[in-house]
């Protein structure tokens, strides 16, 4: 909604800071506080300033130089969690507390990732229409990451069920934060052009012939002329015959 401020604090000192800056905003305001900030987790936390903390100001949580955790809400912590997990790992993950959904600081969160290194961003919204996808799609076409660098973590695509039990298992924790992390910062076992392969970045042998052992992949809207045995062809209108098994190989990979 335009003109609404919605404020999502990740910490029990950043409801502070936000309660303040509410308590003179002119503006109507939601502020979503959470029972889940209030838990043990948190109690070696410094005491918080008596400084309100502004709208639309992301923070930084955590410093880090190999790759970017972007949290909001709840899954501050998690992203703080798995930050000292993967210092473990010799793997030092920058933290970054969006602090506000509305107004989303999109350019403060770019100056602040970690340049050409991954950037994970974690929230339990899901996936179509949340904010996590329309700051993905800033940093990327502002340039402050790679699209092969930025992976999504979000809920379930299903309604919030009741029991706790369940809710946890449709939600982002730390484990599968370590998990991405571990995955987009290792390296390709197969180099560079394998990896932009699996993510669909790099059409295959399209300047050149495929390797030995490998047959040749079709061009995406070129007639396929000898199809191999039990494939499937299918038309379009308008469009020449396409074989539909190889031409999904072609098509980017959602993770």
């Amino acid at each position: 909604m335009p003109g609404l401020v919605v404020a999502v604090p990740g910490s029990p000192n950043a409801v502070g800071g936000l309660l303040r800056t509410a308590l003179r905003h002119p503006d109507p305001l939601v502020l979503l506080e959470s029972p889940r900030l209030f838990t043990p987790t948190w109690t070696d936390l410094p005491e918080p300033s008596a400084a309100p903390l502004p709208f639309g100001v992301a923070g930084l949580a955590r410093p880090g130089d190999d790759l970017t955790l972007v949290g909001i809400g709840n899954t501050v912590i998690e992203s703080m969690l798995a930050a000292r997990r993967l210092a473990e790992h010799g793997v030092q993950a920058r933290v970054v507390d969006l602090r506000t959904a509305a107004p989303l600081d999109r350019d403060g969160v770019a100056a602040m990732v970690v340049p050409d290194r991954p950037v994970i961003l974690v929230g339990e919204q899901p996936r179509a229409g949340s904010v996590l996808t329309d700051l993905a799609y800033h940093l990327v076409r502002t340039g402050a990451a790679r699209p092969e660098h930025v992976e999504l973590l979000t809920g379930a695509p299903v309604p919030a069920p009741v029991s706790p039990a369940l809710l946890d298992g449709l939600l982002a924790d730390a484990d599968r934060i370590v998990r991405a992390a571990l995955d987009t910062s290792a390296p390709s076992p197969r180099g560079d052009d394998h990896e932009q392969r699996v993510r669909g970045l790099a059409r295959p042998h399209a300047d050149g012939p495929a390797p030995a052992g490998e047959r040749p992949r079709p061009v995406p809207g070129q007639r396929c002329r000898q199809p191999p045995a039990g494939r499937r062809r299918t038309a379009l209108p308008g469009r020449p015959l396409v074989d539909v098994e190889r031409h999904a190989g072609l098509l980017p990979a959602i993770r």
